[in-house]
C-alpha cells in the first residue's frame, strides 16, 4: 500500500503519507491499519520512527487505537480539522476542483475576516491600530522594490493580517485563522493570483484600516460586499492561470 520513504526526515514523511492516505479516502473510517511490522516494512523505516508518525496521526484525531486491536482510522467529515487543509487542496484532481476548493477557502476566509473586523470596531486601541498602520507602511515601502520577491509580497501582506488578529486579541480567532491564512500560501497559483496588482492589497488594507478608525463611515456588510469582489477577482485570474497551464 504504501512505498518506502526515501527522504531523512522518515518519521514526518510517514506521517504525511499516513495523513493523504486517509484524506483521499485510500484508507476509509472504520478500517484497521496494518500491523505496525507490516506497516513500517512498507514504508521501510523502524518500529520507533513508525510509531512517531502514528502518534502525530492519533494526536489529529483520524485514527483511534486499542490494546489488542491496533489503529482505526476515524471518519475523517467528523474529526478533521482546518490542519488538514494544505493535504485536502493539494490531492485536488483537477483545476476544476482546485477552483471549487480555493473559492470555499476564501469564502471561509472572508466569514472569518467579517468576525475579526467587528470585533476590532469594537476592541481596537489606538496601539493596535498603529501597529496594523505600521504593519501597511512596511508593505507599501517593499512594493518600492522591483527586485521584490512574490515570497517577501506574501509575507508582509500576512503581516498585515497578523496585526489585524493580535489587535483582536482571540486566541480563538488566531486558532481558527492561522491554518487558513497557511493554506492560502501553499497553493502557489493562489497566491500568484492573490498578489498580481500587489498595490491593490495596500489600498485594500488601507481602506480597512480607516474603517476600523471611524466604523460609521459605512456599514461593515459594504466592506464585506468589497471583499468578495476582491475574491471573485482573484478567482478569476486563478482560473486564467489555470487555462494557460
Amino acid at each position: 500500500m504504501f512505498a518506502a520513504i526515501q527522504k531523512q526526515s522518515a518519521s514526518a514523511e510517514c506521517d504525511a503519507a499516513l495523513r493523504r492516505a486517509i484524506v483521499s479516502g485510500k484508507l476509509r473510517a472504520g478500517e484497521r491499519l496494518p500491523p505496525e511490522r507490516a506497516l513500517a516494512e512498507q514504508f521501510g523505516v523502524n518500529r520507533q520512527t513508525l510509531r512517531g508518525a502514528l502518534a502525530q496521526i492519533l494526536a489529529l484525531g483520524l485514527v483511534t487505537v486499542k490494546q489488542g486491536s491496533g489503529y482505526t482510522v476515524a471518519d475523517l467529515s467528523r474529526v478533521g480539522g482546518c490542519d488538514l487543509l494544505p493535504d485536502v487542496l493539494d490531492l485536488a484532481r483537477d483545476s476544476d476542483e482546485l477552483l471549487i476548493l480555493v473559492t470555499d477557502l476564501l469564502d471561509v476566509r472572508r466569514s472569518m475576516a467579517g468576525s475579526l473586523l467587528a470585533r476590532l470596531a469594537k476592541t481596537a486601541t489606538e496601539q493596535s491600530l498603529d501597529d496594523i498602520s505600521s504593519a501597511i507602511d512596511h508593505f507599501a515601502q517593499l512594493l518600492g522594490n522591483p527586485l521584490v520577491s512574490l515570497a517577501e509580497i506574501t509575507e508582509a501582506d500576512f503581516s498585515v493580517i497578523a496585526a489585524m488578529i493580535d489587535g483582536a486579541q482571540s486566541p480563538i480567532m488566531r486558532l481558527c485563522l492561522n491554518p487558513i491564512i497557511a493554506a492560502t500560501a501553499e497553493i502557489d497559483q493562489l497566491t500568484a493570483a492573490m498578489y498580481a496588482e500587489p498595490q491593490s492589497n495596500v489600498a485594500g488594507h488601507t481602506l480597512l484600516l480607516q474603517w476600523l478608525r471611524e466604523p460609521s463611515l459605512a456599514p461593515l456588510s459594504l466592506i464585506l460586499e468589497t471583499l468578495a469582489d476582491r475574491d471573485a477577482k482573484t478567482i478569476a485570474r486563478m482560473s486564467k492561470q489555470l487555462e494557460k497551464s
